[in-house]
């Protein structure tokens, strides 16, 4: 009975030793299972602020898509500023252009002008030049009368004083008579 008994608590104890070991076991799958689900949990963790991240994204995007927008907006209107600036500047090259051919003409006539004034710088010396000579014929001529009247008022004075003369020899004739 001893031995029966010693049988079957050896037999519980192989039972027993049989279940600590697996007890053990399990419990070291639960231990690796726990590590795992931490390991998840961490991921999950990182995996929420990911996709916090991701919103946050979302959000950007969608504030730059609005930016964009208004960008695209600020682009268009401000082709349409160099459009009209583009031909504003194309008139104004017109502009210049009529005025370029307008002062090449001006200068055409400025040179000719230029060309009519010396002409008439080079006539008015002549002119001058023909007064100068006859203002000195003039001077010339004035001498001449001048030398003229002198002579001719002498001869005349003569003549008076002849006459003069001749009338006092009469009248004293005439009162000698």
């Amino acid at each position: 009975l001893l031995e029966g008994k010693t049988h079957e608590v050896e037999q519980l104890h192989k039972q027993l030793t049989d279940i600590t070991t697996q007890v053990s076991l399990q419990k070291l799958e639960i231990d690796h299972l726990i590590l795992q689900l931490k390991d998840k949990t961490d991921e999950i963790d990182r995996l929420s602020s990911v996709d916090a991240v991701i919103k946050d994204l979302h959000t950007k995007i969608a504030e730059n898509s609005a930016a964009f927008v208004e960008h695209e907006s600020l682009i268009t209107r401000q082709s349409d500023t160099i459009r009209v600036l583009r031909v504003d500047l194309e008139r104004q090259l017109e502009q210049r252009n009529t005025i370029s051919t307008s002062l090449a003409e001006k200068e055409k006539d400025m040179q000719c002008l230029s060309g009519q004034v010396e002409a008439l710088k080079v006539e008015s010396h002549n002119q001058s030049e023909s007064a100068r000579i006859a203002a000195m014929q003039h001077e010339l001529e004035t001498q001449k009368l001048k030398e003229e009247i002198k002579q001719m008022s002498a001869r005349h004075q003569t003549e008076i004083t002849e006459k003069d003369l001749e009338h006092t020899a009469q009248v004293n004739e005439y009162m000698l008579q």
